[in-house]
């Protein structure tokens, strides 16, 4: 039994471990290093129109990058790794029979120099200007290179038009100036259900959406942390009243974001570890017990010229035959958790190969182990003694 429950545990442990490692390994699309983020949230109390955010957000990207040590600095609904909002879009020349049949994208609205700050290339076209960045601006995008593979394979994107939302004759049109490599969405609670996002993307001007709350970026010069306080002041010299929130560095950012793999990895780990232990005495305990109960057999087996390698085969054969039930039974409790565990998993199969490998050959190691003691002490057994005792 402690070997069926160690094996499900420690599958589940490197569903996680590898999960954790995948996520690691991803290839986010932008540079987090160097980058000191923040939020804040303006309120219709104090600001209760359109006008009022967009001067403020206007002015406060002038003051940050005025500041000495900030190279570059950007505003939006969203930051890169944190999450962004799945929209209907339409593609002008393209017809959709129902609403249901509109694909989706994500869509995030930003300030010009939003990919700059994230050393993200543009691969086709240019950034935002700062008049499109204000309300009335002209209505334009920049879409992700997914998102050309995926509604424009010809890859003739520049100057096509997209529509946000259902596309309806009110619904404004907006005209593709630029491509960008694609950015890494995640956003899930705890990094949950990430790999599942689909990469496709699209970006609007800050001046085009409707929101209350912003998210901004810095890219130092320096360490960003010592820039932090700086950019609480920059934003109280505008608004003595806005406070600025989760001012942390973006590596920071995204490694709160992603707590759930590390939390139930080191879980798994600690108790998939603890039942191996268990095992592995267990094992042993009942092998020491069975060489006990049959001194009698072994001394006779030995006074009979049986060598000591076919005693050792003896005792290691029942504790195969117990660690193969053990493993047989744990593989099929364990391949059963990958779908309730799928939630927890990033870029895991519940069926990976190499994570059940791994746990067998772990186990098959620990109960060698158990069983070697067991079995060298049997070849040790006096056969007069063991009469004798009978």
């Amino acid at each position: 039994m402690e070997i069926a429950v160690s094996c499900a545990l420690l599958i589940g442990a490197g569903f996680l471990i590898k999960s954790v490692i995948n996520l690691r390994n991803v290839d986010l699309g932008f540079e987090t290093g160097g980058v000191l983020t923040g939020r804040v949230a303006l309120f219709d109390a104090d600001y209760p129109d359109a006008e009022s955010r967009d001067l403020f957000l206007t002015l406060l990207k002038e003051r940050l990058e005025q500041e000495p040590g900030i190279t570059s600095a950007a505003l939006g609904t969203h930051l890169p790794a944190l999450g962004s909002n799945l929209e209907p879009v339409g593609v002008e020349g393209e017809v959709y029979p129902t609403e249901r049949d509109y694909p989706s994208a994500y869509l995030s609205a930003i300030s010009p120099d939003y990919f700059r700050t994230f050393d993200v290339e543009l691969l086709e076209g240019r950034d935002f200007d700062a008049l499109e960045a204000r309300i009335g601006g002209d209505s334009v995008t920049i879409v992700s290179q997914s998102f050309v593979d995926r509604f424009f394979p010809d890859g003739d994107v520049l100057g096509r038009r997209i529509r946000w939302g259902i596309s309806t004759p009110q619904e404004q049109w907006l005209t593709i100036v630029g491509v960008v490599s694609d950015m890494y969405v995640g956003g899930g609670v705890g990094g949950i259900g990430d790999d599942q996002k689909p990469p496709e993307r699209f970006y609007i001007p800050n001046g085009l959406a409707e929101n209350r709350f912003y998210a901004l970026a810095v890219r130092t010069a320096g360490p960003p942390e010592i820039m932090a306080t700086r950019t609480r002041e920059i934003v109280a010299a505008l608004d003595p009243n806005l406070p600025v929130y989760d001012v942390v560095t973006l590596e920071n950012a995204i490694q709160q974001a992603t707590w759930a793999f590390a939390m139930f990895g080191r879980l798994f780990t600690i108790f998939g570890a603890a039942a191996l232990f268990l095992a592995a005495v267990g094992l042993y305990g009942v092998l020491a017990f069975s060489v006990s109960q049959r001194r009698l057999e072994m001394g006779i087996r030995m006074a009979l010229g049986a060598e000591h390698g076919s005693i050792v085969r003896l005792v290691m054969k029942k504790g195969m035959v117990q660690l193969g039930i053990g493993i047989s039974a744990g593989l099929i409790i364990g391949a059963s958790m990958g779908g309730p565990l799928r939630f927890v998993l990033y870029g895991v199969e519940k069926g990976d190969p190499t994570v059940f490998a791994g746990v067998v050959i772990t186990l098959l190691a620990a109960g060698l182990l158990a069983c070697v003691v067991p079995a060298r002490a049997a070849t040790k057994t006096d056969p007069m003694e063991a009469m004798r005792e009978a």
